[in-house]
């Protein structure tokens, strides 16, 4: 059982170039780090990033919450155990005492939390994921599916697209090591029909990794991903994913999609496909669309109805589908599908899987 010895915080850049905190944590079995992600888009309801303000990084210093940390958290918590997670966070929470962590500042809080966590895990002489396993008290692991980035938009690039991220998800793949194979090669096999329809300056990244090429429509985003599964064909081992991020253009109680105003809109999978530059295919070849849709009269489906297109049109995730004020976010959402939080709609793909999905060992269910 080691307990600690010594808190520091400092301010380091993240990987946008922005400052963000890093805790560090002495024990008797040596040093341990964590540095807290910042996102780009960030919700309201949030727990607070506290910043600086002034001119300083244009005001996005974090000097404020490293001083909570080395001159108010640090002297609480030296000489806690580290094995004591749950102690440690509440003791911050409770220094802290506001609703949304605006005393000091999530981001300081956070930090030594992850740096505690590190320390806890090499006093036990175990693993983090173990760690964090007897923490939660899961009873089974689970392999993460890796969930990849591959065109960027909204706040995250500097095209026309109002969807923040696509993604793909490679949840046929047969192991770990093969999902990530998969997720490579589609990436680069995009760039390669980006290039070609869009010109050299299309295959610039984003914030996140992902392209960021000149497109105006959401479908065309999905039919240069559904184009490069088709070449590679990984059709039935990758499933799409998109994060909306949709408070980023929910307007005056509207939705502005594409330029256009709508009250609502909702994804669905037709069965046309076609791809950019290619002319629709006539009667009886089957082609298939993939876009989001204003939810008229012409495209409002009963719950059921979306609960089956959600899973067996191989949408695997779709995450903040709407914006944070509204009014009726809640009830606008299939709680079927609800999985973690509000705003977030996880479609889990087991029933669309031929094979027992490679994530799963002996007698483990998915999570969520």
């Amino acid at each position: 059982m080691a307990r600690i010895k010594m808190v520091k915080a400092r301010e380091v850049l993240d990987s946008r170039g922005n400052p963000t905190v890093e805790a560090e944590i002495e024990t008797s079995d040596g040093l341990f780090r964590a540095i807290v992600p910042s996102g780009a888009s960030t919700g309201i309801h949030e727990a607070v990033e506290l910043r600086d303000s002034g001119k300083r990084f244009d005001g996005k210093g974090v000097l404020r919450a490293v001083s909570n940390v080395n001159n108010m958290i640090a002297k609480k918590i030296i000489g806690m155990n580290v094995e004591s997670q749950k102690d440690i966070d509440d003791y911050m929470i409770g220094l802290d005492n506001t609703e949304n962590k605006e005393g000091l500042g999530a981001n300081a809080i956070l930090a030594v939390s992850m740096a505690a966590c590190r320390a806890g895990a090499a006093s036990k002489n175990i693993p983090l994921y173990r760690h964090i396993q007897q923490l939660s008290r899961t009873q089974n692991i689970v392999m993460p599916v890796p969930s990849m980035n591959i065109i960027n938009g909204g706040a995250h690039a500097g095209n026309n697209l109002d969807i923040q991220e696509f993604m793909i998800m490679p949840t046929g793949a047969r192991n770990f090591s093969h999902a990530i194979q998969i997720g490579v090669e589609v990436y680069h096999h995009l760039k390669k029909f980006i290039l070609a329809e869009h010109g050299k300056n299309a295959i610039n990244v984003g914030d996140e990794g992902g392209f960021a090429p000149p497109l105006r429509k959401i479908s065309q985003a999905f039919h240069l991903i559904e184009q490069t599964l088709d070449e590679l064909g990984y059709q039935k081992e990758v499933q799409l994913g998109v994060d909306c991020a949709a408070s980023q253009y929910y307007r005056k109680f509207e939705y502005v999609v594409e330029g256009k105003q709508v009250e609502d809109f909702e994804f669905s999978i037709q069965n046309r496909r076609h791809h950019p530059g290619q002319k629709a295919a006539g009667h009886g070849q089957q082609q298939r669309e993939v876009g989001i849709h204003p939810a008229g009269d012409g495209h409002r489906r009963d719950r059921s109805a979306k609960r089956q297109t959600a899973v067996d049109r191989q949408i695997g995730k779709i995450e903040d589908p709407k914006g944070q004020i509204d009014p009726d976010n809640h009830d606008a959402i299939d709680k079927a599908l609800l999985y973690g939080t509000q705003c977030r709609i996880q479609c889990h793909p087991r029933t669309s899987l031929t094979r027992k999905p490679w994530w799963l060992s002996a007698g483990e269910q998915p999570v969520g």
